[in-house]
């Protein structure tokens, strides 16, 4: 919540302190209020857009070249388990590398469509994507990071960037998409913003292993205490001690 907040201030005041806020100039625009400065921009004219590779079921080889397909767009992230591999190697267009960012372009639900995704490392020389996912390349003009956010803020809508399919499926629609208008900051600040929204994504992330680690530390405590291993009677409780000694007067 608190980066959604902080999100829904930035697209709207830039990097600017909360005190200072109220005194940013502001216009209306199509995608709302942004900073007098700001400009208003089609994304296709700062951003180029790529589709994956489609392949036949014969074409699948378990030692060939790994590809990433929609299971693999997880929370932000692409995950490299259970990969398609296939015999023949794609256009380099079609190849992933550190850093790219990664649409889902076809889904049975127009909620799924635009889920947004980020390749943080890469375990494999070569990898690929998949026909139904959408590679993001930026412009000079737009910082990768901040376009992820962009992506990931939903300030494009993608659900009316897309059209339902006689099989039922909503697919991205790459004109609509190009023509889709986005709010562009400086590049200055542009990397502002992306580092202070950086900022919270490291508080979470420490905040998520504080919880996973007292998670496990209970559930661990828990099991020793169900096996009898630990006992209650041996545990240094001073907030119950008063109680307990009470309860076995009784």
């Amino acid at each position: 919540e608190l980066k959604k907040s902080l999100m829904r201030y930035l697209f709207t005041y830039g990097p600017v302190p909360v005190e200072e806020g109220a005194r940013v100039p502001l216009k209306e625009t199509e995608v709302g209020l942004i900073p007098t400065h700001w400009d208003v921009v089609r994304f296709g004219d700062v951003a180029s857009f790529i589709r994956g590779i489609s392949w036949r079921k014969s074409d699948e080889d378990p030692n060939g070249v790994p590809v990433v397909a929609i299971p693999n767009i997880k929370n932000g992230r692409v995950i490299f388990d259970g990969l398609y591999r296939i015999k023949s190697k794609a256009n380099s267009s079609k190849r992933l590398l550190s850093g790219d960012i990664l649409l889902v372009g076809s889904s049975g639900s127009v909620d799924n469509i635009g889920r947004v995704a980020i390749v943080n490392e890469m375990p494999f020389p070569e990898v690929y994507f998949a026909s139904f996912l959408v590679k993001v390349q930026p412009t000079e003009r737009l910082d990768k990071r901040y376009l992820f956010l962009l992506l990931s803020g939903k300030v494009v809508n993608f659900a009316s960037c897309s059209k339902r399919a006689a099989d039922g499926k909503y697919n991205l629609q790459l004109e609509a998409l190009r023509s889709s208008l986005i709010p562009l900051p400086s590049l200055r600040e542009q990397e502002e913003i992306a580092h202070l929204l950086a900022a919270v994504d490291l508080k979470i992330q420490a905040e998520e292993a504080r919880i996973h680690a007292l998670d496990t530390l209970f559930k661990t405590l828990l099991h020793l205490l169900m096996t009898g291993r630990v006992r209650v009677k041996d545990l240094s409780l001073p907030e119950t001690e008063g109680v307990a000694s009470g309860a076995s007067r009784e």
